[in-house]
């Protein structure tokens, strides 16, 4: 993501919670599991450890198996994290 790369941690996190949303309407565990490890990466960059290690969790749940926060309704992470 251009945000991350350019150092703007606070937008990559809120593009990122907002490609999460609109990848849970699609239901495509895949794409979750790439927006949560995006989001997780860019928490890291702001120091929020505790928070991206929960992050990473959570994408390691939505490829292994159909993990709470991996479908449409998603749980807590987007507005959470």
């Amino acid at each position: 993501m251009v945000a991350y790369d350019q150092g703007d941690f606070a937008a990559s996190r809120a593009l990122y919670r907002e490609s999460l949303a609109i990848r849970r309407t699609l239901s495509d565990r895949s794409a979750v599991a790439i927006s949560l490890e995006g989001l997780a990466e860019a928490m890291a960059a702001l120091d929020d450890v505790a928070r991206a290690a929960q992050l990473w969790g959570r994408r390691s749940g939505c490829v292994r198996t159909p993990a709470p926060g991996c479908g449409p309704r998603g749980g807590t992470i987007a507005t959470r994290a």
